[in-house]
Formats: C-alpha cells, structure tokens, sequence
C-alpha cells in the first residue's frame, strides 16, 4: 500500500437480508485497510426480517432509507 490512504466510506444498501448481512460485514470489517481510514455504513430499507438487529451489534454506522 501506499504512504497515504484516503479516507473510504463503504455503503451497504440492505433490505431484508438478515441470511448474508452478518457474513457480509464481516468480510468488510477484515478488509486490510487502515481502521481509521474506513467506514462502513449500512442503508437499511425498513427490513422486517431481524436486518436491523443483526447489523447493529457489529461496528458499523445504521441509517434507514
């Protein structure tokens, strides 16, 4: 890598995906990326299905649609 990483913002557009969400965010949480370099945001679109609940335990930033 180099000297100088900018700063990433990942956006996860979500609805009712409680099946692969918790793989999904882990996979972007395991990224070698500088963690302070990096944020995961995940747009949820009103998931009825325990989305929402899953997401939120894990270290990512939650926004409704």
């Amino acid at each position: 890598m180099t000297d100088f990483l900018p700063f990433v913002s990942i956006i996860v557009p979500v609805k009712n995906n409680v099946k692969i969400i918790h793989d999904c965010l882990l996979s972007l949480l395991n990224l070698e990326y500088d963690k302070g370099m990096l944020e995961i945001i995940v747009v949820d679109g009103f998931s009825s299905d325990g989305t929402y609940e899953v997401a939120s335990k894990l270290p990512v930033k939650i926004f409704p649609a």
